[in-house]
């Protein structure tokens, strides 16, 4: 039997939602490892959950983009609402009946549509690129000013962005523009 259009678009967000959820876990032992080196201390376990909710911040915000991107506004509108839903769900049992925090993401949406650029432009300064200012979010989330945690940070989206996981998701996203064109029931 032949899936809806509807299905198939869950099924992708479903990917993309575990997805997030995997890379956005790694980070965490990522900066704490960063973070005992450098300050010769451990992190409590609210600074560390706070990193981690920043850094699921960052990655949908940047899948809402890639979204906007390749679907035009319509389509975004369309592919985010279904992995919100999706999402929340991935996060809901994960975290044993607590719901995704809408208003973090929310605020961090906000801000994170101000910087136009992900990377600096070559010759320019980091400030005001949404890779740079979601360093800063995490230092402040890890409990203060640390200049080379955010550069740090840099390195984790680096290999985060050429991971397979992360690309499928990506292709995900592009493959859907034809199946929400057609799909007369979003």
């Amino acid at each position: 039997m032949r899936k809806s259009q509807a299905e198939v678009l869950v099924e992708r967000a479903q990917v993309i939602a575990n997805t997030l959820m995997e890379i956005s876990d790694l980070a965490v032992p990522f900066f704490a490892e960063w973070y005992q080196q450098e300050k010769q201390a451990e992190l409590d376990e609210r600074a560390l959950r706070r990193a981690f909710l920043e850094t699921l911040y960052l990655w949908l915000h940047y899948i809402d983009r890639v979204s906007f991107s390749h679907l035009g506004k319509h389509g975004q509108r369309i592919f985010m609402d279904v992995l919100l839903v999706e999402f929340d769900k991935v996060f809901f049992k994960k975290f044993n009946g607590f719901s995704f925090p809408a208003d973090g993401y929310n605020k961090r949406q906000m801000e994170y549509v101000k910087y136009r650029e992900l990377v600096a432009p070559k010759g320019k300064g980091l400030k005001n690129t949404l890779f740079w200012e979601f360093g800063k979010n995490v230092e402040r989330a890890l409990g203060g000013e640390m200049p080379f945690l955010t550069l740090y940070v840099q390195g984790y989206i680096s290999t985060v962005l050429k991971s397979s996981g992360f690309r499928k998701s990506i292709a995900l996203i592009k493959k859907s523009k034809k199946l929400i064109k057609t799909g007369s029931s979003f």
